[in-house]
């Protein structure tokens, strides 16, 4: 008899195996199946690239020597004799299937599904609020169920204005319980670092971990039996930039898009084109491409096949070659996610997301007794969101329009046509914490292989508010670093 498992579409839950003697061992994390296996040194070097690696990298190879991790998306089948095959199960639904109605429709029935299951299973939950998503989230768990509580997340002054998400929320379902955070309450950035527990790959919010175990445990103190987060909603909400590279067919929808997301960014709409047109066709040739690019942070715009990627200037040479010889690689064979590069861009992104949302997941249970879920990133949800047009349910003059069609009152947000920068409490963390940081890396795994030079590192680390376009690399390299020390 065959035994098959499947891993989950977004990465949230995955496969993972290895061979031993002769016999074939599944799980569900890598690192019970580690045991005293090295981690990869070039999967490593591949983990510096900012802001992600890319997926035929991530699917390609696997932290652990020995250990395959498979893509999300995989069924793994046992066929005897030691014998093993994977095969993708899931595929994402062709683009422009669903009407603004529709899609809306089909949307808001996936989020009450899923909060309604996760309410029955758990009895009571905490939702944290601050941004329209997780508002969203709120105002459909108070319609479920009585037994809610809301943290609000944010800023002094966002928390005290009349119209913004928060009131909005509880205006919907006041009789919810609910306690507000600001940056103040909650423990530094970067803090505790060493109280951080080991999750299957670096997920880039190690740094954050003390504040989400507060939030979380907030939820705990209050007879919650699991917590709700919005994160993930954005990017299955909208779709990337390169969706403008399909909009030829339709002039006048092109132009209004293009205009939308260019003028505020300082550019042309004829210069946003041709960004979009030098993109390569292919995503082989895309992923040549980016082994020519690495040394300079690439734009905020994701005008191809995912985000472009470099390695700051602390990455040692090595190791950025042995980057470079990987991309050249695994582009020989790679096969993209989707037909259309938005497309692929799109669940990319959400693979992404889904990964670090296993581990927080995971994390937050083990911080707290509670588990964190995030049910913007279920099946049902992605789906309908990824079956609606992407000039559909984004638009560069209306807010997350997808997700106020399917849950009117919420407060329109503001569209982000710039890349958010490093808040001041980020920043403020990372000065606050810096000694400790910085023996983090002086005597890190990272320095100790050769992947990180100490010493180009340190000034960006000394004054991180100076460096504002390195400040991300610099979390992510902090993150991998943190992650190690979990081993």
């Amino acid at each position: 008899d065959r035994v098959s498992a499947y891993g989950g579409p977004v990465g949230r839950a995955r496969v993972a195996w290895t061979s031993r003697g002769g016999v074939v061992l599944l799980a569900s994390h890598q690192r019970v199946l580690a045991g005293r296996s090295a981690v990869d040194e070039a999967w490593l070097a591949c983990q510096l690239l900012d802001p992600v690696a890319p997926r035929a990298l991530v699917d390609r190879l696997s932290a652990f020597t020995g250990v395959r991790l498979c893509p999300p998306g995989t069924v793994v089948t046992l066929c005897g004799a030691g014998g093993v095959s994977e095969r993708r199960w899931w595929r994402p639904p062709h683009p422009s299937t669903l009407d603004l109605r529709e899609g809306a429709r089909r949307l808001r029935a996936g989020l009450e599904s899923t909060v309604s299951a996760l309410m029955r299973g758990a009895g009571s939950m905490g939702v944290s609020i601050n941004n329209a998503p997780s508002c969203a989230l709120a105002v459909l768990a108070g319609r479920v169920g009585r037994d809610v509580a809301v943290l609000a997340l944010g800023e002094p002054v966002d928390l005290d204005m009349d119209g913004v998400y928060y009131r909005a929320a509880l205006g919907q379902a006041g009789w919810m319980d609910h306690r507000r955070f600001t940056v103040h309450d909650l423990p530094s950035f970067a803090a505790n670092l060493d109280r951080v527990p080991g999750t299957d790959e670096p997920s880039g919010h190690e740094l954050a971990a003390a504040r989400v175990a507060h939030v979380v445990d907030a939820s705990a103190g209050w007879g919650a039996g699991t917590h709700l987060s919005g994160f993930g909603g954005n990017d299955v909400l909208l779709a990337p930039h390169s969706y403008l590279h399909r909009l030829g067919g339709a002039p006048a929808v092109a132009q209004r898009h293009l205009h939308g997301w260019a003028y505020p960014i300082g550019m042309t709409p004829a210069a946003l084109r041709a960004l979009l047109d030098a993109e390569p066709d292919s995503y082989p040739a895309w992923l040549r491409s980016l082994a020519g690019s690495l040394d300079s942070p690439p734009p905020y715009l994701i005008t191809g096949w995912e985000p472009r990627v470099w390695l700051a200037p602390w990455v040692s040479g090595p190791a950025r070659a042995v980057v470079r010889e990987l991309l050249v690689e695994v582009a020989r064979d790679a096969e993209p996610l989707a037909e259309f590069r938005d497309q692929h861009a799109a669940v990319a992104a959400l693979q992404v997301a889904g990964c670090a949302a296993g581990a927080a997941r995971d994390f937050a249970l083990r911080a707290t007794g509670i588990p964190l879920e995030c049910p913007y990133l279920d099946l049902g949800v992605v789906e309908a969101c990824l079956a609606t047009g992407p000039e559909v349910r984004t638009d560069p003059w209306r807010g997350l329009p997808l997700l106020t069609a399917a849950v009117p009152g919420l407060v329109e947000p503001e569209v982000e046509h710039r890349a958010p920068g490093p808040t001041y409490d980020v920043v403020e963390g990372l000065s606050a914490n810096r000694h400790t940081l910085d023996g983090l890396i002086s005597e890190g795994a990272l320095t100790g292989l050769g992947l990180v030079d100490p010493d180009l590192l340190r000034p960006y680390l000394k004054d991180p508010g100076m460096h504002e376009p390195h400040v991300r690399a610099l979390i992510r390299t902090l993150a991998v670093e943190t992650w190690l020390r979990t081993i």
